[in-house]
């Protein structure tokens, strides 16, 4: 599944990552989707979760914390590796679950989405 997930809210993700001015690992990757998708937000509303693999790879037993981080969230980003640029749009949280699911189908399971939650 996707190997980053970048989320943008006022709100506290902490119980399931760091803020990303507190990341160590990939700065400089995850600072170009930053700016990319949310060049107008300060640094302490964009939060990165870690092991997103694990979650997202472990959908129907972690469905909680993937629906508490879609309720947290304003946004959210999801890409592997450095293919951040195409993503698809969702707007919905069914539409969010069934592509996970559609996507947990696929041989590379990744994730390539821009989640809006408004």
């Amino acid at each position: 599944m996707s190997q980053f997930l970048l989320c943008r809210t006022d709100k506290d993700l902490g119980k399931y990552g760091i803020k990303i001015s507190q990341n160590v690992f990939n700065k400089d990757l995850l600072y170009k989707v930053k700016q990319m998708y949310f060049p107008n937000d300060l640094d302490e509303k964009i939060w990165n979760i870690e092991k997103i693999h694990d979650i997202t790879n472990d959908f129907l037993i972690n469905k909680n914390i993937i629906y508490d981080i879609y309720n947290l969230s304003d946004e959210m980003i999801f890409w592997y590796g450095s293919d951040y640029l195409d993503l698809d749009v969702i707007d919905s949280y069914d539409d969010f679950c069934y592509m996970i699911e559609k996507n947990m189908e696929d041989i590379s399971c990744e994730l390539y989405l821009r989640v809006l939650n408004k």
